[in-house]
């Protein structure tokens, strides 16, 4: 069977900076895995249709929420309406998107197109991308390594540590205040 990746993806085959930006790309995966799936660059006019849960409050999946350029309520394809800001609905950088008449309609489809994220990743955010880079460029990125003999053979595997995060008390923290926070 022919093996899953070539001699040229092990990393003791790259030149330190590709190895240095592969551990980046690493550490920033896993810094978005742990938000949600949070991009936190700036993305404009992004598309996306929520479905109505029949309250007054909706979230946004990307935070921060920078601006709203349309919201448009679809009732079963029977009817479009477009809403205005600050008439209709308020948005807050929190990604709530509030309605100020009635709920909105339960199943109904709720298109918004909006701007989010930051101009440059927050500098708590390089740091701590940077040093997860490091413990993982060091091998101290919360895996576990296990060497097993039997007889005359042996073999070695590492493997994620379960149960356990990547990120310190203090580095959840951080990353608190870039999770979209649930409704109330």
């Amino acid at each position: 069977m022919a093996a899953f990746a070539q001699a040229t993806d092990l990393p003791s085959g790259q030149d330190e900076a590709t190895r240095r930006q592969a551990a980046l790309e690493r550490a920033t995966d896993l810094i978005r895995s742990a938000l949600g799936g949070q991009l936190i660059t700036r993305v404009k006019n992004d598309v996306i249709m929520l479905t109505g849960n029949g309250r007054r409050i909706l979230q946004l999946p990307q935070i921060p929420v920078v601006s709203v350029a349309s919201v448009v309520v679809s009732l079963g394809g029977r009817s479009r309406t477009t809403l205005t800001e600050d008439v209709d609905f308020t948005v807050h950088n929190d990604g709530r998107l509030v309605s100020l008449g009635y709920p909105w309609p339960r199943g109904g489809d709720v298109t918004v197109v909006y701007t989010h994220g930051y101009d440059a990743v927050p500098d708590e955010l390089a740091r701590l991308c940077a040093a997860l880079a490091d413990k993982d460029l060091t091998g101290s990125l919360g895996v576990r390594s296990l060497q097993e003999s039997i007889g005359t053979k042996s073999s070695s595997i590492t493997y994620a540590a379960t149960g356990e995060s990547v990120f310190t008390p203090s580095e959840d923290r951080i990353l608190d205040r870039y999770r979209v926070q649930p409704l109330p």
